[in-house]
């Protein structure tokens, strides 16, 4: 997805700079695929000037994807494809992608593997041939010799890299066995290395065209940004074993590098660089917990403004745009431009799909049931990405609903029921967050059809309840709801059932999630203590005291107290659920950052459960 990013180089004069390049002559061997894209590869390397033309035709491209046009995008680059050009060959590769991507479609999924197969060929045609003087074992030894390299064969690296990665990524989703997942893992590690000697060459090459230099520069610091950004979030017992076998992450590096990819702004990738580090500090650094607060959403608008000047209609902008204002807590402004957005989708782009999430999530947490049951049932009818986690999704604000019809209550049951059924599996094992959900679900039909407040539960494992922390007016309402439904609980007949106990403490637990986002930090502490303190009273659901531990853990991360704080995080993790594990893992690295933990450790700190 790399390759086709719209930029603003700096062409003086059309005549000059070759932009209009010529179609090569084509042999007859030539063979066109079912697209009509040819894919034969020619013996002619291409000059810099048309390697900058292929970068102003992928620019185009993505302005097109900017404003929803994928299809009008597809055909201009297949129109201009020529079988030797590395970049018309990643830019249709990155496009397929991301079109199965979006769809999850085993056909479009197949296709896009077929075109990526081609395009890597393409690269790697174009490449530098290794020689007796110039292979993996010399170059150990011996720095190569750079500056004799081709402008092609240095971009044909970077683009191989790239469209090695988009592959990896496709394969995992197509094949989820552990072959798959092996095949991967050296597809990966052997991608790395190409964007380390990419580095290299950044460094001791002698540049003589600024123009490709830029676009080449952006494309190795968002390679090795987004590479080190993605293992900097894994947790420590995962990054182990990627560790073994060579990878690390540091997110320091990764954001710099990033950033250095952003000053490239005539540069193809420069954008693109933008759009990782938007999505890294609106998205994924709520749901992991590792937000910094104003600062990340100071640099987050600064780097949407440029974008939607460009195309402040298309979807993907419209969603950021609703999602700033989202995490800014302007929840009404946000709604108002995800609705519009969403009214007028149109049915070939799945790329609305994102939006009706994000609505899902503001309507829940104004308690709009109704309206996250419809945007619930647009993701459950319309996507492929989790069935599971869209029946359930919108079985939970149907349940949420005060005045349910005798149908909604059938159709409600009916969803709880399938959604176990569309447990996906990864390398043989359940998806985390979907086994969780199945969860949940078979809880409810084994419950006499009832669940704790469940969108609630749904709204802290994304850690929506983060975004509104302080907001009073929105914690408020539905403090007051879990405060009605502990008094519920409280009744002899809901004492009777075995999940009293779990049900209880979830309500607790969500009753002191309130009460710490509104700063009562102590009547939050308690709160977590008695959940705590009935853990041997929890029939099955352990992961609520993981909760509790981990909130007692950030709230004494807050003031300063670390040994409490590693006490707590450490004993949540060994009982905590795919998505809290990451902002366990953030938390602790927080930490780390400040030289406390190092020294904790060497105290060998026992369980929290000691000074509880």
């Amino acid at each position: 997805m790399a390759d086709f990013i719209k930029t603003e180089v700096c062409f003086e004069d059309d005549n000059n700079v070759g932009l209009s390049v010529s179609k090569l002559e084509m042999k007859n061997t030539d063979e066109e695929d079912s697209e009509g894209v040819m894919v034969s590869i020619d013996d002619r390397s291409l000059s810099k000037m048309e390697l900058i033309a292929a970068a102003k035709d992928a620019s185009d491209a993505f302005y097109l994807y900017l404003d929803d046009k994928h299809e009008e995008a597809m055909t201009m680059i297949k129109t201009k494809a020529e079988p030797c050009n590395i970049y018309h060959a990643v830019c249709l590769g990155a496009m397929y992608s991301f079109k199965a991507l979006l769809t999850f479609d085993p056909v479009f999924i197949v296709d896009a593997l077929e075109v990526l197969k081609k395009a890597l060929d393409t690269c790697n045609s174009r490449r530098r041939k290794y020689t007796l003087t110039n292979n993996a074992i010399t170059k150990l030894i011996f720095t190569p010799k750079y500056d004799e390299y081709t402008e092609e064969e240095i971009h044909a690296e970077l683009c191989y890299a790239e469209c090695l990665m988009l592959q990896t990524g496709l394969m995992c989703i197509h094949d989820t066995s552990v072959l798959s997942l092996i095949r991967g893992g050296f597809k990966v590690r052997k991608g790395h290395q190409i964007y380390k000697e990419c580095q290299q060459i950044l460094e001791l090459r002698t540049w003589n065209d600024e123009n490709l230099r830029g676009h080449y520069e952006s494309g190795v610091n968002m390679g090795i940004g987004t590479f080190n950004l993605c293992l900097s979030a894994i947790p420590a017992r995962y990054l182990r074993i990627l560790e073994f076998v060579g990878f690390s992450g540091d997110r320091q590096l990764a954001l710099e590098k990033l950033k250095l990819g952003l000053k490239q702004v005539n540069s193809l990738r420069g954008p693109l660089c933008a759009i990782i580090l938007i999505i890294y500090n609106l998205v994924a650094k709520y749901t992991l917990g590792n937000h910094r607060g104003y600062e990340d959403i100071s640099l987050a608008e600064q780097l949407i403004k440029p974008i939607a000047s460009v195309s402040p209609n298309g979807i993907g902008i419209q969603y950021f745009m609703g999602r700033l204002d989202h995490v800014k807590g302007n929840l009404s402004a946000a709604i108002s431009r995800l609705e519009k957005t969403l009214a007028g989708r149109q049915e070939n782009n799945k790329l609305h799909h994102i939006v009706a999430w994000e609505l899902y999530f503001c309507y829940i947490t104004i308690g709009e049931w109704r309206n996250a049951v419809i945007v619930g049932d647009i993701l459950w009818k319309e996507s492929r990405w989790s069935k599971c986690a869209f029946a359930y999704m919108k079985a939970c604000a149907m349940f949420m609903c005060n005045d349910q019809t005798e149908d909604e209550r059938n159709e409600m049951v009916d969803l709880m029921r399938v959604a176990p059924k569309y447990l996906q599996e990864f390398i043989g094992r359940a998806i985390p967050v979907e086994k969780y959900f199945s969860v949940r679900a078979k809880r409810f039909l084994e419950h006499n059809y009832f669940l704790v407040l469940p969108c609630y539960e749904i709204m802290y494992v994304w850690n929506t309840f983060y975004i509104i922390r302080a907001e009073n007016k929105l914690i408020e309402p539905i403090l007051e709801r879990i405060e009605q439904t502990i008094l519920q609980l409280d009744r002899e007949s809901c004492k009777a059932s075995e999940w009293f106990w779990d049900s209880y403490c979830l309500a607790i637990f969500l009753k002191g999630l309130c009460l710490q986002y509104t700063g009562k930090t102590e009547q939050a502490e308690q709160m977590f203590y008695e959940v705590i303190s009935n853990e041997a009273n929890i029939y099955e659901d352990s992961h609520i005291v993981s909760f509790a531990q981990m909130q007692l853990g950030l709230i004494y991360k807050e003031n300063l107290n670390y040994e409490k704080a590693v006490q707590c995080l450490i004993a949540a993790r060994s009982k905590s659920i795919f998505l809290t594990e990451f902002r366990i893992h953030s938390a602790i690295e927080e930490i780390k950052s400040t030289g406390y933990y190092n020294k904790i450790m060497e105290k060998n700190v026992s369980s929290p459960n000691d000074f509880m």
